[in-house]
């Protein structure tokens, strides 16, 4: 039987953006990140073992994080555009440090009434310099055979690099962890959220119209 030919397509993309700061740009601005975050978390309240701790979530509102936040904003537009969604504006809804001790984790999450999510990495040890995300299909590792290799097509758990001088996007449904830190020092990192804030008003109303016809 002669074969033409035959085509793998790609459907139903789960994307994950990562834009990268150079040297020269994120080293003075991941020091002056730190100091801010240190400003923040002099009076830490106690978690449970194990567990990474949070400050609260307004750091977008401060002067303090204003270049980071210009660049969040740069990334989440160019996400956006390629995603060629029409909005009006969006905004950063929260914006917060994880600070992770060595041996600490963040277990399943996903972040739920935004649309876009995301994570800048001020400082990222050997050894708890990862971030996992889950396959959102509940149902693809249903069947489950060995590999030869692992690749984005045949695994349900992408193991993504977290460096310094890092911007990490995806969509806030997704699931995603962080595994435990095994290096020498904290990891930290600045998480966010964002969300179009006249979703109601211009956005969300049904994809369709209906057949009834008003009565003269």
């Amino acid at each position: 039987m002669k074969i033409a030919s035959t085509n793998a397509n790609e459907v139903f993309r789960t994307l994950i953006w990562t834009v990268d700061l150079a040297p020269e740009a994120y080293k003075p601005l991941n020091k002056s990140l730190k100091k801010a975050i240190e400003a923040e978390s002099v009076e830490r309240e106690s978690v449970p073992l194990g567990s990474n701790w949070q400050t609260d979530v307004d750091f977008h509102r401060k002067p303090a994080f204003a270049e980071l936040v210009d660049f969040i904003n740069s990334g989440a537009k160019s996400a956006f555009d390629f995603l060629e969604i029409k909005y009006n504006a969006f905004a950063i809804t929260g914006c917060w440090a994880n600070i992770a001790p060595p041996g600490t984790k963040h277990r399943v999450h996903n972040h739920p009434n935004n649309y876009l999510s995301g994570v800048y990495y001020v400082q990222a040890p050997e050894g708890g310099d990862s971030i996992e995300f889950i396959d959102p299909r509940p149902q693809a590792n249903i069947i489950n055979p060995d590999v030869k290799r692992k690749n984005p097509y045949n695994t349900s758990v992408l193991n993504l690099e977290a460096k310094e001088g890092r911007l990490v996007m995806f969509h806030s449904y997704l699931l995603h962890s962080v595994p435990v830190n095994q290096g020498k020092r904290d990891r930290i990192s600045i998480a966010f959220d964002i969300m179009f804030p006249n979703f109601t008003e211009s956005m969300s109303s049904p994809k369709f119209h209906g057949n009834a016809h008003a009565k003269e």
